[in-house]
């Protein structure tokens, strides 16, 4: 049986917004010790797709390989970094392990490493590093 995938990508760490400037006030970021680079979660303009804003969903669904079971049903909440440059980094699932990833959280964090370089967030009118929040649906 086919499976189907719903994407819905969330920019920064909040709910969907419009898609370009952001009216929320300053920059806010923090300093990812890890990967030492500071990471704004408040900007001017958020990161966008380089084909466009939505169609990342097409990139994934169009790569993502699903778990050999019929009717298989579930979700993940997968997030990755555009850095200042556009490039994807530190994918993850949020509120897990790497440890306790499963094939398709795998299988999340192999797509994301595929995808081109985005358009980078920009914070009074520089490019800045972002997470994008990517909770993906089965």
């Amino acid at each position: 049986m086919k499976n189907y995938i719903i994407l819905f990508f969330l920019f920064g760490c909040s709910s969907f917004q419009e898609r370009g400037k952001i009216q929320s006030g300053a920059c806010q970021s923090y300093y990812d010790k890890k990967l030492k680079i500071k990471i704004f979660h408040n900007v001017d303009e958020r990161a966008e797709f380089p084909e466009g804003f939505g169609k990342e969903y097409l990139f994934f669904a169009k790569r993502m390989k699903y778990p050999d079971q019929d009717n298989f049903q579930g979700s993940i909440k997968g997030s990755f970094i555009v850095d200042k440059d556009g490039a994807i980094i530190s994918p993850r699932i949020e509120g897990k392990k790497e440890e306790d990833y499963t094939p398709l959280d795998l299988e999340f964090i192999r797509v994301s490493l595929l995808m081109p370089k985005w358009r980078p967030a920009k914070c009074n009118g520089k490019n800045v590093a972002t997470r994008v929040i990517a909770p993906i649906r089965f």
